[in-house]
């Protein structure tokens, strides 16, 4: 079901009301609202089996998803207490997935995409509550997430510190739907920040302050920064221009971007000359976080230096590679592309040879 709102009176109306107009932009993209949508917030009951693998990361009918045994028979009473002694949720399809799918065993697993961080739970003759359980190590391994695959103490670390926002927005450029956060309280702009915003990008170019983008041709991906976290601190020195993707990586619990954002991004840094890398350090704040592990994985294997932004010129259009090996004609993508003569890794690949 798409929902079609029109904005046009509400526009008339502000201008009309309205002493100043404001830097107001819609995403480009719409969003749509399944049924689907709606279930998977409170939590869909599915079967292992039903739900896809992309990547690693879970998949129900395109939506990213996590899944969690409800039922706590054995554990209830503890889970509530200590998250650790409850039933562990899976962010991608690790061993224990696999292991589970491979022995028949036809547990019932919940997908969801509620962010909260809070799973129901229940017990027979149990009143239905909720606990705040733990992530599994086995999908934070097999993601090489914040590099857990480099050891168990690290990896500990990333599950005892795990954020459910932060992570699906890690990888919200992978799918066709954001993800659903959860409610936040609301944080409190001044009256003008709208106008300050403005003025600052203006003032400043548009351009990236990290990453040195130029993004005048796509205002709708330039932001302005607090540094210190403080919505109401409008003090210049707190003010920083970023690109959406300089921006997310400062506020990966609070904000996602898509795959045609991030490519938008990569294709004007590739234009303006930004892209130009010499050491491997380099390559990480430029290229899609959802590529970390498998870049990871090919630095260890020895691969040089890849070429970012990558473009090749087909009979149809140009395409653009986020990352390449020009000599190799490999490539490692977020999403499938088939080009003759050339091997498109899609993200998830490396990590599971």
């Amino acid at each position: 079901m798409k929902i079609t709102v029109d904005f046009s009176e509400l526009l008339r109306l502000a201008t009309t009301f309205g002493p100043k107009g404001v830097d107001f932009q819609l995403d480009s993209e719409p969003q749509v609202f399944e049924p689907i949508d709606m279930a998977l917030v409170g939590g869909q009951v599915v079967e292992v089996g039903d739900v896809d693998s992309k990547g690693g990361l879970l998949s129900y009918q395109g939506r990213q998803v996590l899944l969690y045994i409800k039922d706590h028979t054995i554990s209830y009473d503890q889970a509530r207490h200590d998250a650790k002694k409850g039933n562990r949720f899976h962010v991608a399809h690790c061993k224990t997935l696999e292991s589970m799918r491979q022995k028949n065993r036809y547990q019932r697993y919940v997908a969801t995409n509620n962010l909260s961080g809070d799973f129901p739970i229940s017990a027979p003759d149990r009143p239905e509550t909720t606990a705040r359980l733990w992530v599994c190590q086995n999908c934070l391994r097999l993601l090489d997430y914040k590099q857990s695959k480099q050891d168990s103490r690290r990896r500990w670390h990333n599950a005892e510190h795990f954020n459910l926002s932060e992570f699906f927005a890690t990888y919200s450029s992978c799918f066709n739907y954001m993800p659903q956060y959860r409610a936040q309280d609301k944080v409190l702009y001044t009256d003008d920040w709208p106008e300050i915003s403005k003025r600052v990008r203006r003032s400043r170019g548009y351009v990236c302050e990290q990453c040195r983008v130029d993004t005048k041709a796509h205002r709708s991906l330039c932001h302005v920064h607090h540094k210190n976290g403080v919505k109401q601190d409008n003090s210049l020195v707190n003010l920083q221009v970023l690109c959406a993707d300089c921006h997310r990586k400062e506020h990966l619990e609070h904000m996602c971007l898509s795959h045609e954002q991030m490519s938008q991004i990569t294709q004007l840094r590739q234009e303006q000359g930004l892209l130009r890398i010499q050491r491997w350090d380099q390559v990480y704040p430029l290229v899609d976080p959802a590529l970390h592990g498998d870049l990871r994985a090919l630095q260890q294997q020895g691969y040089p230096l890849p070429q970012l932004g990558y473009a090749i010129n087909t009979a149809s259009k140009t395409k653009r590679l986020e990352v390449a090996w020009p000599e190799y004609q490999q490539a490692l993508s977020v999403t499938p592309m088939q080009i003759a003569g050339w091997q498109v890794f899609v993200f998830g690949h490396f990590l599971a040879a």
